[in-house]
């Protein structure tokens, strides 16, 4: 896991761009939910925090939902971009 957060800083910034588009609510829940996820596994508390105090769309859920929406919101952005 440290090599990943040693070099996520692209992966971050993906998601909280992609976060700022208009969305719809499964994939505003996905983006929201991985974020969270990330930060909190990774201990960014800073993160974590200004995400959890902001306007969000975090699902917290049981872990098999969570990885459904990741997945469903990995697709959507992927078909926006592309």
């Amino acid at each position: 896991m440290n090599c990943f957060k040693e070099n996520s800083g692209n992966t971050f910034r993906y998601l909280r761009v992609v976060r700022e588009r208009e969305l719809n609510e499964v994939v505003k829940e996905g983006v929201d939910t991985l974020l969270l996820r990330l930060y909190s596994e990774l201990r960014l508390t800073k993160e974590l925090e200004q995400l959890s105090s902001s306007p969000n769309s975090c699902v917290l859920v049981c872990s098999f939902r969570y990885c459904e929406l990741t997945y469903l919101c990995l697709v959507r952005v992927s078909e926006l971009l592309f």
